[in-house]
């Protein structure tokens, strides 16, 4: 059984189709498909199945083998790291899952830094939600996982690494009621006012219990865990939405000018979190370890101030 059947097996399992997986792996798709149909041969059983009008997926013996060879691979990657030579280079791919807020804030950055010192390591993003995501991360199907947390709590089978705990914060429309000249709003008024909320469980809970337990029950107008919907929202009338990533950019897709403010008092804390699966080889530097060194980088120098208040 050749790697490189592995690789292409992978690829196709990923992509959903072998033309995909052929430009992902710079290979034609007749490559792709013959490495598949020698796989199936030597394992004596279908791995896809192919429908031409939807792609690939999965047989019941396929996902096994997916998630086996993910871990093969990873395998073997460390073993080659450990022979990469002076120059802390590392190759391959980089599958990093997190929210849709950090995409477009922590992530660009760390993607930027880490081209600079591993150019033959490719990064790509997979949004995850907080009710899943370290699912994602033992199932093989991101790499590193970066996300927010009540807790510091995860699987045992993952070592987490706590970057901040960044305080939560209060979008609104600049010239709102609450827009005075004191950088904190007290969450007593913000109360007062619909709220425009995440809707990812964790976090919509969060936010609601707050305003719960000093005995409010504000209404909730919208829900969703797309930052642009809640800016476009908020910049439109009086509404506001507790945030903790804030954006750069004071103006809302929409074109209206925007706010944020601390809140006052002891608020919770949520903790920004990287994590990964625990190493077979602990003591070895691997890729992942290289990915979330720059995240904490980021975080320590300040420049993600920028997006958090920590």
């Amino acid at each position: 059984m050749k790697l490189d059947h592995l690789r292409y097996f992978l690829a196709a399992a990923s992509e959903g189709s072998f033309t995909a997986a052929g430009l992902k792996m710079h290979i034609t798709p007749t490559s792709v498909g013959h490495a598949v149909n020698v796989l199936e041969g030597q394992l004596g059983t279908d791995l896809f199945v192919r429908k031409p009008s939807r792609g690939l997926t999965l047989t019941v013996d396929g996902q096994k083998l997916f998630q086996q060879c993910r871990q093969v691979l990873a395998d073997l990657e460390t073993l080659q790291d450990q022979f990469r030579g002076p120059a802390d280079q590392f190759r391959g791919e980089l599958i990093i899952g997190c929210q849709e807020a950090l995409i477009w804030s922590l992530l660009p950055r760390t993607i930027r830094n880490l081209a600079e010192r591993q150019p033959g390591l490719r990064v790509s993003m997979k949004t995850t939600s907080l009710d899943t995501n370290y699912e994602a991360l033992e199932e093989g199907e991101i790499d590193v996982l970066i996300t927010f947390r009540n807790d510091d709590a995860a699987p045992s089978s993952c070592e987490v690494t706590t970057l901040c705990r960044p305080e939560v914060c209060a979008l609104m429309r600049k010239g709102h009621p609450l827009d005075t000249e004191s950088e904190t709003v007290k969450l007593d008024d913000l109360a007062r006012y619909p709220q425009v909320m995440n809707n990812e469980p964790e976090a919509f809970d969060l936010a609601y219990n707050a305003y719960r337990a000093l005995g409010y029950a504000p209404e909730v107008i919208f829900s969703s865990n797309v930052s642009s919907g809640a800016q476009a929202l908020v910049g439109q009338g009086d509404a506001v939405s507790l945030r903790v990533v804030r954006s750069c950019s004071t103006v809302s897709p929409l074109g209206d000018p925007l706010t944020y403010k601390r809140i006052a008092g002891d608020f919770f804390r949520p903790c920004l979190v990287a994590a990964k699966v625990k190493s077979r080889t602990p003591g070895i530097r691997n890729k992942r370890d290289a990915f979330i060194e720059v995240c904490q980088e980021l975080v320590t120098s300040g420049e993600m101030r920028d997006h958090l208040y920590y």
